[in-house]
């Protein structure tokens, strides 16, 4: 049985709340995060996984296809993936920092980033230091999108190494750092452009951790159902009628029925929630009810 909301009378709060959550993400093949290296034109597979690795069956696919997937999703407009220090160029290859989507929420919040690359052999205060600002171009369709610059003390500087695309949770960087002598389109010495999933040999002689903060966008309602007397006293079950479709003469007086479920629906009848009833509440033409929704999405 449908109701139509009075929303002058029937919601009783409609807010929202954002939240922010510090987060610190190790870089590697793992649940909450993925780092990763591929190229237009690899010299080797991109290895979801192999024999060594106890699949014998497994597929190697090329980069090539990641590579594309990324240029045609993040750069539309683009024939290939730009460098982010000259546009004009097209990046070989590109490194990925890839946040999950449990661990990213809603998006990174922008300007929180400070992301740590360092080398094989190097100490963590000997790091290259990456932070994000928004940017002011439009390298990319996709919005909002930051900048990877070098740290925000001399962030100003043409030294931009990467782009961040906030409600992706993805990192990319796919520029040179010429201050620090390294090029993140470029393949490492010792590197290769695949990566397994017990071991990423596509950052063989890099170690990326990233902090930031994710926000969640949470809205807030609160709806009152109101059933009157005369109202859902009715059912649709089967068990209401009769192989024709009649319903049992013991049910036409004074029926009684028990409300178990309420679906909040559109202007169109698509339903877009279901709340339970518990303990289910039992309704007859001698009984009204009202209940309180709490819709959170």
């Amino acid at each position: 049985m449908a109701f139509n909301f009075n929303l002058d009378r029937d919601l009783a709060v409609n807010d929202a709340s954002l939240t922010e959550t510090n987060r610190t993400a190790n870089v590697s093949v793992a649940r909450s995060s993925l780092g990763y290296y591929v190229e237009a034109n690899p010299t080797a597979v991109f290895n979801i996984n192999d024999a060594s690795n106890g699949d014998q069956n497994a597929l190697a696919i090329s980069t090539t296809a990641v590579y594309n997937q990324l240029a045609g999703f993040f750069f539309p407009s683009q024939s290939g993936i730009p460098k982010s220090d000259d546009t004009s160029s097209t990046a070989p290859g590109v490194r990925i920092v890839d946040i999950s989507r449990p661990t990213l929420e809603d998006r990174i919040k922008p300007g929180s980033i400070t992301a740590h690359v360092l080398t094989t052999g190097a100490e963590a205060i000997n790091s290259y230091v990456y932070n994000d600002l928004l940017a002011t171009g439009q390298l990319s369709s996709l919005y909002p999108i930051g900048e990877l610059r070098g740290p925000l003390t001399t962030s100003l500087s043409a030294n931009v190494v990467g782009t961040v695309f906030y409600d992706y949770g993805v990192m990319m960087f796919h520029g040179n750092d010429a201050s620090n002598g390294i090029d993140y389109t470029s393949k490492l010495a010792g590197s290769s452009s695949g990566f397994h999933l017990n071991s990423l040999s596509a950052e063989e002689f890099l170690t990326t951790a990233v902090d930031f903060k994710t926000e969640k966008y949470v809205k807030n309602g609160q709806y009152f159902c109101h059933v009157y007397n005369k109202e859902a006293n009715f059912s649709t079950n089967p068990t209401f009628g009769n192989a024709s479709g009649s319903v049992y003469s013991n049910l036409t007086g004074n029926p009684t029925t028990f409300i178990t479920t309420i679906g909040l629906l559109n202007d169109g009848g698509e339903i877009l929630a279901v709340a339970k009833v518990a303990p289910v509440v039992k309704k007859d033409f001698n009984s009204e009810a009202v209940f309180k929704i709490n819709l959170e999405y």
